[in-house]
């Protein structure tokens, strides 16, 4: 807000409603996303509110925006925390995640898995189920989540 001279969270949500475009291209600035290929518009609305398309030529992937810039900052901080439901803990770092998520995509490619592919997976709540999303995500592919059962 400070940076946007932005005084109150009120006008903000007023400022973000008015001009939706330039709400969001702030919002984008602020988090650092990355872009494999910039977009070239914020939103578009041409097709009616709910068609509307977003980032609008812009390409990007998450594993550049989670694992991978961590990964050069501050490789051995915590990037993940997993409780299951017996209260057992689990952490990784990005270090740690980076490999394991390498390692599941590598064996994901070896099956074929490629760009644009939809992936099911379905596990447990479980650590390995992160990284397997991570792990499709980084190839490119579409991750399903089936849920195993609900608790």
């Amino acid at each position: 807000m400070e940076k946007n001279n932005i005084d109150t969270f009120e006008d903000l949500l007023l400022k973000s409603i008015e001009n939706v475009e330039w709400y969001w291209k702030v919002v984008n600035e602020d988090l650092g996303i990355k872009w494999r290929e910039p977009f070239n518009k914020v939103v578009d609305v041409q097709k009616g509110l709910p068609w509307c398309e977003w980032f609008v030529g812009g390409k990007c992937n998450i594993i550049d925006n989670i694992i991978q810039s961590n990964l050069n900052k501050h490789p051995y901080k915590t990037a993940f925390i997993f409780v299951n439901q017996d209260g057992i803990k689990e952490k990784l770092n990005f270090k740690e995640l980076e490999l394991k998520v390498n390692v599941f995509a590598s064996a994901l490619r070896d099956i074929g898995v490629k760009k644009g592919d939809v992936v099911g997976i379905y596990l447990p709540m479980r650590m390995e189920s992160f990284v397997a999303i991570y792990a499709i995500s980084k190839l490119g592919a579409v991750h399903v989540p089936i849920f195993f059962r609900f608790w």
